[in-house]
């Protein structure tokens, strides 16, 4: 595996790759700079004022690579736009924006797509030190060092959710720079994922140390269906060895039973009242599941005579009642149907088959694991929807599918 990495990262003249510099400061971008709000319903960001410049010149150039994966989430786009016109909501920009976000994953994909593929072993070393930034901005968020979140702190965090999260004890959760303990959560599993997908195949502890930094960050976000969805991602390690050798996967099976090891001691001694509340596996005394069903059986009764296409992504409706919908299975089916919710469910359960179909490749944990993870926590959050997260879901599926590439070959690909 490494000496395949390494066969793809000759290339001498990469600080002058425009694929790879854009890919450099698009991830640096969506795990440190925050947003910029832009009213009550929309905000922006510098991904965004990027896309504007990048999209002419992939499609000027035909550079833009097509395959089954591409084509799922594009029907996703066109539905949209569809039920977006059929809605007659084409002048809220609120509404057109979703589209669009959907065509800035597309563009944003192949551009890591291509800078991975020529590149990866050079992203590892950056993801590896990105890694310790964001976890050192995490503690001093934590434990509001030096004041972050009187000052910086605001530039990422709402109010409410310095005021809920960080003063009363009883439920302190890390918010980090995402600004959303749930947020927050999925970004980390994304971590762990990543280098546990590499300490699979390449067999280094330093992996292994990361990954589990990773879901000890994730346990203390608090995030329940984050931390159940990582367990449950957990426990299909000693499929994705990349090995027959019987040694390999015992040692595989080790690594498993480690990780749950120390998940058993962490959650038993840190202060995580609010996560052990999982234990109450009764849903009605729940708080938190009581909000969320009040809002969804609100939602699903303004939506039944529009539940094909939906509302076009009408949004005012739920923003002027301060209403949040917390599920991205609901948000769908909410703004833009039935149709839009099979596509989404589709693209997810598509990443997840050829992520276990080709599980002996380097990355295939990562998808298989990440992309379950969106599975799962879309349940009851939206992380599709999260601007940061989307990319982090196109970072992941572009990995997978350059050392796919490597592995197998363009004319394997679908291209």
């Amino acid at each position: 595996m490494d000496t395949l990495i390494k066969k793809f990262n000759n290339n001498k003249n990469y600080i002058w790759d425009i694929d790879y510099l854009i890919s450099v400061f698009l991830i640096f971008s969506i795990l440190f700079l925050p947003s910029f709000r832009v009213s009550s319903s929309l905000s922006i960001r510098i991904e965004d004022l990027l896309f504007l410049f990048i999209f002419p010149i992939i499609i000027f150039k035909r550079r833009l690579l097509i395959n089954n994966q591409v084509l799922i989430i594009f029907f996703l786009a066109i539905i949209e736009l569809f039920s977006i016109i059929i809605n007659k909501n084409i002048l809220y920009v609120s509404a057109l924006w979703e589209p669009i976000k959907i065509l800035k994953f597309i563009i944003f994909l192949n551009v890591f797509f291509k800078a991975f593929i020529k590149y990866s072993q050079k992203f590892i070393k950056i993801f590896e030190i990105f890694f310790v930034l964001i976890v050192f901005m995490n503690v001093i968020q934590y434990f509001n060092l030096f004041g972050f979140n009187n000052y910086i702190g605001r530039l990422y965090i709402p109010e409410t959710h310095l005021s809920v999260f960080m003063e009363r004890q009883d439920i302190k959760r890390l918010l980090g720079i995402m600004g959303n303990p749930n947020n927050n959560a999925i970004l980390f599993s994304f971590f762990y994922a990543l280098f546990m997908a590499l300490y699979l195949s390449l067999r280094s502890k330093k992996y292994l140390y990361i990954s589990l930094i990773s879901f000890l960050i994730v346990i203390l976000c608090q995030s329940r269906t984050t931390f159940l969805a990582l367990l449950f991602s957990t426990f299909f390690i000693p499929f994705f060895t990349g090995s027959k050798y019987k040694e390999r996967y015992l040692k595989t099976i080790l690594t498993s039973l480690i990780i749950v090891g120390f998940i058993v001691i962490v959650y038993n001694i840190l202060p995580i009242s609010y996560l052990r509340s999982i234990k109450n596996m009764n849903i009605e005394e729940i708080s938190s599941w009581q909000k969320r069903i009040i809002v969804w059986n609100y939602i699903l009764d303004n939506v039944k005579q529009q539940l094909i296409l939906g509302t076009g992504g009408f949004k005012e409706f739920y923003y002027s009642r301060n209403i949040y919908i917390d599920s991205g299975y609901l948000w769908f089916l909410y703004n833009f149907g039935l149709i839009s919710l099979l596509t989404y469910l589709i693209f997810l359960l598509y990443q997840i088959y050829i992520s276990f179909k080709f599980r002996k490749l380097l990355f295939s944990y990562l998808n298989f694991s990440f992309l379950s993870i969106i599975l799962i926590t879309s349940i009851t959050n939206a992380p599709f929807q999260e601007p940061r997260l989307n990319l982090i879901i196109a970072v992941t599926i572009a990995f997978f599918n350059s050392h796919r590439i490597m592995k197998e070959g363009i004319d394997n690909y679908g291209i």
